[in-house]
């Protein structure tokens, strides 16, 4: 899966090893990415290989596996901005 900073992302799974829906449903922009060797913070249960996105300062960390990529807005999707609507005196 291709997370990257910056991106808006979902957990749609909890962990594969215990189970843990803690945050499922949470939306987060991905602050930074890490791969390699880790454990589950929950049981501790070895993972392997495994990449994790970062979000809210630090403070949540998701494996990208539990998690789906929210696609930005396509053009002309977007609401107006305050400048859009504004005229000037």
């Amino acid at each position: 899966m291709n997370i990257q900073k910056g991106d808006l992302v979902m957990v749609v799974k909890p962990t594969e090893c215990c189970g843990l829906a803690v945050g499922l449903g949470a939306i987060f922009r991905v602050e930074r990415t890490l791969s390699g060797r880790g454990n589950c913070g929950h049981c501790q249960k070895k993972l392997g290989a495994v990449s994790v996105a970062f979000g809210h300062k630090g403070t949540t960390v998701f494996p990208f596996r539990s998690l789906k990529k929210i696609d930005p807005p396509a053009d002309g999707d977007s609401l107006p901005t305050r400048a859009d609507i504004e005229v000037p005196a």
